[in-house]
């Protein structure tokens, strides 16, 4: 028998395994999912702006896409870039001095898992030397390129 136009309470929608929900339901979600579902949408929107952002400022990020799984490195930050600070005084070539960077996005409350936590440390720990930052809006990107003299 199939509820397809009956609405179920969440406190039964939150009882149910997620496959037989779908099965009951009709493919109803409670709102926990819901909001998860809202946080993934914008997070996925604000890393849009701030990749937009960094090409405006003549950056190439690197951006993994959003929408599918990635095969990128478990706890990767999600934009990654070079910026060149300065040239050195050596005429014979041009050779800058550059800041690896890798920000992690996260809108609102979100926060880093555990794995980003520890990919964090070892990004940011010699014989690695990334600048990492975690970004939360787009006025965080434009302090944050400001600090590097962008």
């Amino acid at each position: 028998m199939k509820l397809t136009s009956t609405v179920l309470p969440e406190s039964f929608l939150r009882c149910l395994d997620p496959v037989e929900r779908k099965k009951l339901s009709g493919g109803q979600i409670t709102w926990q999912e819901a909001l998860s579902q809202g946080q993934v949408k914008n997070e996925r929107q604000l890393q849009n702006q701030i990749v937009n952002l960094l090409r405006l400022k003549g950056i190439e990020p690197l951006w993994h896409r959003t929408d599918k799984k990635s095969a990128a490195t478990i706890g990767w930050p999600d934009i990654t870039f070079a910026v060149c600070l300065a040239p050195n005084n050596d005429k014979r070539y041009m050779v800058y001095d550059s800041v690896p960077c890798a920000w992690e996005v996260k809108f609102g409350k979100g926060s880093l898992s555990i794995a980003q936590q520890q990919m964090h440390v070892r990004l940011s720990t010699p014989p690695n030397a990334w600048r990492i930052r975690v970004i939360k809006s787009v006025d965080e990107a434009l302090e944050e390129l400001k600090k590097l003299g962008l």
